[in-house]
């Protein structure tokens, strides 16, 4: 039974998207920019969300400052989701402040020994490459933000008199939290707006 509906999935998604759905899922990923890309949502609910973040990419946005707006989603930048599945959606986020994440007290003791081992060495800090090898380097490059959640951004059909088209509207509350850390793929991307 279960092969049945993996064969009717596999071939809704073959099917061709009518032309104002193009046009609706273009318009929502023209939110998504590939380069403001920060980190994966690790945890959300219906009020909080836990980013993970590292500093390469926090770099490359040149920064992220408490309060500044994040938006994560499932839609891939570059390309045009379908407006008809539940995850193609941008959630609205504010960055309130750090957030641990599950390993930081492992982190902690890492950088606590490697600074105890540069201690009056005014020439290396605790991270400097002949203290610290590049795989832990690169580990200890993740940080976590919590995220107050705003609302979701959504493609919604409207009717007037001139007839029906979808538009983008803003809704307090989240679709759908699960569609956000289940869907099949890579995580929830969050990408920043320092602006």
């Amino acid at each position: 039974m279960s092969n049945f509906f993996s064969t009717v999935a596999q071939q809704l998604d073959k099917t061709p998207l009518p032309k104002e759905l193009q046009t609706a899922g273009a318009d929502l990923a023209a939110f998504v920019e590939g380069d403001a890309y920060v980190g994966e949502v690790c945890s959300i609910g219906y009020e909080e969300a836990l980013v993970q973040i590292h500093d390469y990419n926090r770099q490359q946005v040149g920064g992220i400052p408490a309060l500044s707006f994040l938006i994560a989603t499932r839609v891939i930048p570059g390309t045009t989701p379908d407006v008809r599945k539940e995850d193609s959606s941008i959630v609205l986020l504010r960055v309130l402040d750090q957030a641990d994440l599950p390993n930081s007290q492992e982190a902690l003791r890492v950088r606590v020994e490697n600074a105890q081992r540069v201690s009056g060495e005014l020439d290396k800090t605790f991270d400097h490459r002949d203290v610290m090898d590049p795989t832990t380097n690169n580990l200890l490059g993740y940080a976590g933000v919590r995220c107050r959640v705003i609302g979701t951004f959504y493609l919604d059909k409207l009717s007037s008199e001139s007839g029906s088209k979808f538009e983008i509207v803003f809704g307090s509350d989240l679709t759908s939290y699960l569609a956000l850390l289940t869907s099949s793929g890579k995580g929830s991307d969050a990408s920043g707006d320092t602006g």
